[in-house]
């Protein structure tokens, strides 16, 4: 995602303290990151990682939505 390498610490907690939605593609050839995933996150929590992430214009139009109920 970021092109360079990234420590297992970031993966981990990229997306609101929880994993990167690619976190199995870029980790299962070095751990067994499906096992730790199962141990470590809950079944609703393993949905939200799973999630395809919202496009660009979707996660900018949320922002606009939720800037204009602050005001």
């Amino acid at each position: 995602m970021l092109g360079n390498n990234v420590p297992f610490k970031y993966c981990r907690t990229v997306q609101n303290r929880l994993p990167c939605p690619k976190i199995i593609d870029c980790w299962f050839r070095r751990i067994p990151i499906e096992d730790f995933i199962k141990k470590n996150y809950s079944k609703e929590e393993i949905k939200q990682i799973l999630a395809q992430p919202q496009s660009k214009m979707e996660s900018l139009i949320n922002m606009m939505g939720e800037n204009k109920k602050k005001i």
